[in-house]
């Protein structure tokens, strides 16, 4: 991916994802686009606490600066032993070819 695009980092030198997380605008739009073109994403992780409906009905709505933005912008990559790098240049250029980078310092 590009360097417009956030993502995650670590101090770990050995790092063992299930996916790779990034942040995009137009998450649902990216989400539809891939899995046309035979792409499986997720929303990353589940999201902001203080934004999920049982929360909100029992506590109110809790602002989470960081959660919150990982609840509307964050999505999972696809990430596993069986890709290979020509798998990893479809992702990207699918990805690369809808996605409007949502980028931001925490």
């Amino acid at each position: 991916l590009s360097s417009k695009f956030w993502i995650q980092e670590s101090k770990f030198d050995t790092l063992s994802s299930f996916a790779f997380g990034t942040l995009v605008k137009n998450r649902l739009q990216v989400y539809q686009y891939l899995k046309d073109n035979g792409i499986e994403s997720r929303p990353l992780i589940c999201g902001s606490m203080g934004l999920q409906p049982m929360w909100i009905k029992k506590y109110g709505k809790l602002n989470l600066a960081n959660a919150d933005v990982v609840h509307e912008y964050g999505i999972y990559l696809p990430n596993n032993a069986s890709l290979n790098e020509s798998d990893i240049k479809f992702i990207c250029e699918k990805f690369n070819e809808i996605a409007d980078p949502f980028f931001f310092n925490y």
